[in-house]
Order: structure tokens, then C-alpha cells, then sequence
């Protein structure tokens, strides 16, 4: 990208890139023109020192942490979709006011949001085994559904098939 900036600011590429205007390159540099075709490089290395970083972590510590990013990244995307549906109400407006600022996620809900994600996370780890002894214990009628419900609103993301979630060894 930064290839992209710095030819761009040299040659008309619009004849075969027709999204190439000045419009692109100034957004690719952050609106520092040729001086900032270093940033899109920068960002790609600060993604791949934290994949890296991520990768060295145990497995107990990188989910929680991976979930919490990963929330966080759901909740700045779908920013758009949320505001209306949580600007109806007065207390929709308190939780837009905390989560979102003007041109995007505030700090504290972002904040709240990898906490939130990454708490469930693992505290969803550590309790697993017991909810699924517990599970084991019900008699199969109220065990299924339970089950059904459980998996449908803890994986949701997943998107695991109820078949898997309710079979029992």
C-alpha cells in the first residue's frame, strides 16, 4: 500500500485502478500525503508483532485476549447498524454514549467491550467441564433442551450444529 501511495502521488493510475484518487491515497496516509506512506507499512508490522506476540501466549491467556479483540473489532464494524437501534430508547442513549463517540468507539466501550468478551471467555473456559457434568446429570427430556439453548447462545458465533452440542457419551 505504501507502493501504491507513493506511485500514486506520481503517476495517474485511474486509467486501470479506477478507485486510485487522491481521495484513497490521502486516506491510505492517514492525510499526510507522500510523508505517510510509511504508516500503512508501520501498521502491517504492529499486526503481525501482535499476531506474533499472540502466538508465544498459552492457550488459557491468548482465547480470552483473542475473543476480546476480536469484540471489540465487531463492535467498532458494526457501529452503524447499533446507533439507531440503541438511540430508541433512554437507556439505549446512556449505553450509545458510553460505547461510541463521534467519529467512532469510544476508549471506555472499547475497553468494556474486550473486558465483557474476554471475561466470558474465560470464565466459559474454566466452567465448561462443570456445566457439562451437570448437563450429564439431567434426565434426557429437560437435558436437550437446555443443552440446545446453551450451546445455541454460547456459540452462536460458531455457529455449531444443536446435533453436536446435545450428544451425549
Amino acid at each position: 500500500m505504501a507502493g501504491l501511495v507513493l506511485i500514486g502521488s506520481v503517476v495517474n493510475l485511474r486509467a486501470v485502478f479506477v478507485n486510485a484518487s487522491p481521495a484513497l491515497f490521502s486516506m491510505l496516509s492517514l492525510g499526510q500525503g507522500v510523508a505517510g506512506a510509511y504508516l500503512p507499512v508501520l501498521a502491517g508490522a504492529a499486526a503481525g508483532a501482535g499476531g506474533a506476540v499472540a502466538s508465544l501466549l498459552i492457550e488459557r491467556a491468548r482465547r480470552p485476549v483473542v475473543t476480546g479483540l476480536a469484540g471489540v473489532l465487531a463492535l467498532g464494524l458494526f457501529q452503524e447498524l447499533l446507533d439507531p437501534i440503541l438511540g430508541g430508547s433512554s437507556v439505549g442513549s446512556v449505553i450509545r454514549g458510553l460505547l461510541f463517540a463521534e467519529s467512532g468507539l469510544s476508549l471506555p466501550g472499547a475497553l468494556v467491550t474486550f473486558l465483557l468478551a474476554a471475561g466470558t471467555n474465560a470464565l466459559w473456559t474454566d466452567r465448561r467441564p462443570a456445566a457439562r457434568r451437570w448437563l450429564r446429570t439431567m434426565p434426557v427430556r429437560h437435558a436437550a433442551p437446555t443443552a440446545a439453548a446453551s450451546c445455541s447462545l454460547s456459540k452462536l458465533p460458531q455457529m455449531p450444529s444443536l446435533e453436536r452440542c446435545t450428544h451425549r457419551p
